[in-house]
């Protein structure tokens, strides 16, 4: 049977098994990422079925006062489900703010689904895993009280080899009454 690639966004998708496969490719802007990640379909030249797994979400903050981050915040790409179908990317996570306060707990996540294969990796027929998301975090300020965790990783595929990375970025916006000038 056909076997499948993951789905991209941030991070290329993982080559499935099938030497006919594409994976899929890489979209969105890394600095203000909104596009949520992709899911997969099954089927070969011009013929595809459904979409059978959702790719990560999309998260959008945008707060102009404090944003604070305790917790979990994940737009994660699907499994592949069933029958050697590749893993869904990870989706988009936004966020703009004046101030930033996260912690040691916190942990911000858009990784890809991992490929459906039977056994424990590397077999020798299987999907490839989904390509991470996208991640964004523009502040004025920060005070975060330890560091924030995050990861756009790809998923795992049926050879072993995780699919392609996605972005990070943590930036900084000027404070309110800056002048930029250019000449």
């Amino acid at each position: 049977g056909t076997v499948y690639s993951g789905s991209g966004h941030g991070g290329q998708g993982g080559a499935g098994s099938d030497a006919g496969g594409i994976a899929g490719k890489t979209y969105g802007n890394s600095n203000a990422p909104l596009a949520p990640g992709s899911g997969n379909r099954w089927g070969s030249g011009t013929t595809y079925g459904a979409e059978i797994t959702s790719g990560g979400g999309s998260v959008q903050l945008r707060v102009a006062g404090s944003l604070t981050l305790l917790g979990v915040m994940t737009a994660d790409g699907a499994i592949g489900g069933v029958n050697y179908r590749g893993g869904s990317s990870g989706g988009s996570i936004y966020l703009t703010c004046r101030t930033f306060i996260g912690s040691s707990t916190a942990l911000v996540q858009a990784n890809g689904g991992n490929g459906h294969y039977y056994g424990t990796p590397p077999v020798a027929t299987g999907g490839g895993g989904g390509g991470g998301g996208r991640i964004a975090v523009w502040r004025v300020s920060d005070t975060s009280t330890g560091p924030v965790s995050n990861s756009a990783a790809g998923g795992l595929g049926y050879n072993a080899t995780n699919a392609a990375s996605g972005t990070i970025v943590w930036g900084w916006l000027p404070s309110a009454g800056t002048v930029i000038r250019f000449r």
